[in-house]
Order: C-alpha cells, then structure tokens, then sequence
C-alpha cells in the first residue's frame, strides 16, 4: 500500500474482472492506495494499455468546505467525477461543490489507507 503519489492508474475494468490488479501494479511499478481499492499510484508515468493514468495535483481527507475552497482557489468551474469505495453520489456532489470557473479536474472519490479521500488531478498524457 501507498499513499497517493505523482500519478494515478484507474486499471481497466477488464483487468478487475481478471483478477490482475496486482499483476499490473508488479509492471508498471505501482501500489495500490488501499487493500480494497483497486487504484494504483507511482511517482512516475508509465503509459500501459490496460490503465488511464492521471497527474495527481492533489491527495486531500475529504472535506466537502476544504474541497470547494481548493477548487475555487484554482479556477475549477467543471468535474469529472469518479468513484471507488465512497458512498457519495457524484452528481449530488457536484451540485454541492457549487462551482464556477473555467478550469477543469478528475476528482476521485475513494479511500486511502481506510479513510476517505478525494484525490485531485487530471489525465497525463502518455508521450510526456
């Protein structure tokens, strides 16, 4: 296990299916951020065909206040938002959050270590 490094790998849900969480992480060199999660994390891009990798800007305890004061301190007025292990209902979420501005980020919705988190970012692109 990690906690939430420079990027994050959302692996295919054909590889969940297949049980090959672990054997992806083994190859591109990631941990999982927690035992029942299966994003991955590493402090470098490794492109794979069987991952989207994201640029993590952001790891924070989920807050919803600390959350929409983060977003609006960017400039984020548009979310995609995924979830793994949370409860919350995106687009309940995204009516609560309230925001305006141009830019635009993945908010991921999980856990890290057992505690609720919401881990910011946007996808990498694989040719950096």
């Amino acid at each position: 296990m990690s906690d939430p490094l420079g990027f994050l790998y959302e692996p295919d849900p054909a590889v969940m299916r297949a049980g090959l969480v672990a054997e992806l992480a083994h190859r591109i060199g990631a941990a999982q951020i927690d035992p029942d999660i299966a994003y991955l994390t590493s402090s470098r891009l490794v492109p794979s065909p069987f991952a989207r990798v994201f640029a993590i800007e952001a790891a924070l305890p989920f807050g919803l206040k600390r959350l929409r004061e983060w977003l609006c301190a960017r400039g984020v007025g548009q979310v995609v938002i995924k979830k793994r292990g949370s409860p919350l209902e995106p687009r309940e979420l995204e009516h609560a959050l309230r925001l305006r501005g141009e830019a635009s980020r993945t908010l991921f919705l999980t856990h890290v270590r057992g505690e609720p988190y919401v881990l910011v970012g946007e996808p990498a692109d694989p040719r950096a």
